[in-house]
C-alpha cells in the first residue's frame, strides 16, 4: 500500500461548506402535501418523529407520561386527508415555515392526533392544524401564552383578534414574522373561535 502523500492530507482538511436556503412558506406547502399523500404519507409510527436538540430547543419537553396511542391502522387512515384539510394545511403553512424537520414534525403531530379521533369522535382539524402549528411555529410568542390558563374572555374571541393580542409582548422578531405572514394570509381560519382551539389543545399537548 503506498504511502499518505501530502494531498492525502489536504483532501480531509479542506472542505466546502455550504448553507442550505431557509424554507420557504411555498416549500412548506409542499412539503406537506408531500408527506400527507396516502402514498407517500409519514411512516406509520404511533409516536411523532423524535427530533434533535438544535433545531428543537425552544420547544418545551413533552410529558413522560405515554398517551393512548392511535393504532396502524388508524394513522393510516389519517393519512388520507380531504382537499379542505390540506387547504387548511396551506393556512398554517406560513407557522411552521422554520426547517424542513419542524415542518414535518408538524404534520406528525397533526395525523397522529387525528387519528385518535377516527374511531367515531368528532374533531375540528381546523382547529387542530392551527393548534398544533401555534405550538411547533411559534411557541415563544403563541405558544407560551396558549400553555397558560384561559380567561373566560378567551373562549369568545376570535383567532385573528386572540393573536393580533398575544404578538404585541413578544420578543422574538422571526416568530412576529412568521406568526404576521400567517394571520395576514389566514383566511378562513381567522374568524376560527379560541374556544374551539383549547378544546383541542390537551390532545394536542400530549404530541408536542
Amino acid at each position: 500500500m503506498d504511502a499518505p502523500t501530502t494531498a492525502n492530507y489536504l483532501e480531509k482538511i479542506f472542505q466546502l461548506s455550504y448553507t442550505l436556503p431557509p424554507i420557504t412558506p411555498d416549500g412548506c406547502k409542499a412539503l406537506l402535501h408531500a408527506a400527507m399523500a396516502a402514498n407517500h404519507g409519514p411512516a406509520a409510527s404511533s409516536q411523532p418523529e423524535a427530533t434533535d436538540d438544535e433545531t428543537e430547543a425552544d420547544l418545551p419537553e413533552k410529558d413522560a407520561e405515554a398517551a393512548d396511542l392511535p393504532t396502524t391502522e388508524q394513522l393510516s387512515e389519517a393519512l388520507i386527508l380531504s382537499a379542505d384539510e390540506l387547504a387548511t394545511l396551506d393556512l398554517v403553512a406560513p407557522l411552521v415555515a422554520i426547517t424542513p424537520r419542524r415542518a414535518k414534525r408538524f404534520g406528525n403531530v397533526y395525523t397522529v392526533v387525528r387519528a385518535r379521533f377516527s374511531d367515531g369522535q368528532a374533531v375540528d382539524t381546523a382547529a387542530l392544524a392551527v393548534t398544533a402549528a401555534i405550538l411547533l411555529g411559534a411557541p415563544k410568542t403563541l405558544g407560551e401564552k396558549l400553555r397558560k390558563p384561559t380567561p373566560a374572555s378567551t373562549l369568545g374571541l376570535s383567532l385573528k383578534d386572540w393573536v393580533t393580542d398575544a404578538v404585541v409582548d413578544s420578543t422574538d422578531p422571526a416568530e412576529v414574522e412568521r406568526v404576521e405572514t400567517f394571520i395576514r394570509n389566514a383566511d378562513r381560519l381567522s374568524d376560527l373561535e379560541m374556544k374551539a382551539v383549547i378544546d383541542i389543545l390537551p390532545s394536542v399537548l400530549l404530541y408536542v
